[in-house]
């Protein structure tokens, strides 16, 4: 296989992406848990870009999928881990670790789920929450909350984010894609006007903006899903004939 230079130019933002990470875990082990927040949101602009322009090179070399999994997991998944465990005291502490490591265990069968079943073309959505959006999430409520009051509030919060984080990722609810560049399709146009709007909020005031848009996006997707699971058990009980009626 011929590599062209222009497959070579995502795996740039992927180390940036993996160097985000790993300098979110450093500051987090030194106890700066809003630069390592900081850093892990930048990530996810990294990671955002790699694959953008992976599409416009027309690039799907398998070594930048995996090689984009690997420090997805690093930042994603084990920086926001050690982000959220060094921000627990006292009886809390006890289940860090504990949903910590559900919460990267999760994410690294949602990467695998995702590797095994990537196929190279256009994504329609993602099935179950993508890890990006689970751990920026995680970091937004710390920037959130140090924007607000100064430290960490509600940690009780925090550790019920991670369960239910967890749990998103590896189910099967769907959650949107970023909208295409193209103003063919209405819903993809209501889809741009919104990323639009989202984009100005953020620029206006990214540390309280942050984490309300991720908690939207989060819960949006989880309430659809759990919508079609349950609207699936019940046509589930109808006739075969009732069930292609509805």
């Amino acid at each position: 296989m011929t590599i062209r230079i222009l497959d070579l130019l995502p795996g740039i933002f992927t180390v940036g992406n993996l160097l985000c990470g790993f300098l979110a875990v450093r500051y987090s082990l030194v106890g700066e848990p809003v630069y390592a927040a900081w850093l892990i949101i930048l990530a996810s602009f990294f990671d955002a870009l790699d694959g953008k322009l992976a599409k416009f090179a027309k690039s799907l070399l398998k070594f930048g999928v995996e090689f984009d999994s690997l420090a997805d997991l690093v930042s994603f998944g084990l920086a926001p881990v050690v982000l959220v465990s060094t921000l627990f005291a006292g009886s809390l502490a006890r289940w860090a670790p504990i949903l910590g490591f559900l919460f990267l265990l999760c994410g690294s069968i949602r990467l695998a789920r995702f590797n095994v079943n990537f196929s190279g073309g256009e994504k329609t959505g993602y099935r179950g929450l993508p890890i990006t959006m689970a751990g920026g999430t995680l970091a937004a409520y710390v920037v959130f909350c140090h924007q607000m009051w100064g430290r960490i509030r509600f940690p009780e919060f925090l550790l019920f984010m991670l369960l239910l984080l967890s749990a998103l990722m590896i189910s099967t609810f769907h959650y949107e894609t970023y909208p295409k560049l193209s103003w063919k399709d209405r819903r993809n146009r209501v889809k741009i006007a919104l990323f639009a709007a989202c984009a100005v909020a953020i620029a206006i005031d990214p540390p309280v903006v942050f984490f309300p848009l991720a908690l939207i996006y989060v819960m949006v997707g989880g309430i659809n899903g759990l919508y079609q699971f349950v609207r699936g058990l019940i046509l589930g009980g109808l006739s075969p004939r009732d069930h292609q009626q509805g």
